[in-house]
């Protein structure tokens, strides 16, 4: 594809968790001569908290709670953990 000078770019993603490939799309897309408006995903898995490099619209946020791996509830320290996102599966 290719992007003309001052072509608008919304930028869209079914899952945002850490916003990292996010940020990276923002960030190569500013290296080219069109202006990123913003963004939209479905599911907003840091619940607002990912820093995505412009503005982020969702369809919903989820927020899972943290836990320090010393400090797991007992129902879920007999669980693996995993590891969430999609890097690496290809």
């Amino acid at each position: 594809f290719s992007i003309a000078p001052g072509e608008r770019v919304l930028i869209a993603e079914d899952i945002v968790t850490t916003g990292l490939s996010f940020r990276e799309t923002v960030e190569a897309l500013e290296k080219l001569p069109g202006e990123v408006v913003g963004g939209a995903c479905i599911i907003d898995r840091s619940n607002g908290r990912a820093d995505v490099g412009c503005r982020l619209v969702s369809l919903a946020a989820v927020d899972f709670p943290d836990y320090d791996p010393d400090d797991l509830p007992a129902e879920l320290a007999a669980i693996p953990a995993v590891k969430p996102g999609s890097r690496g599966l290809a």
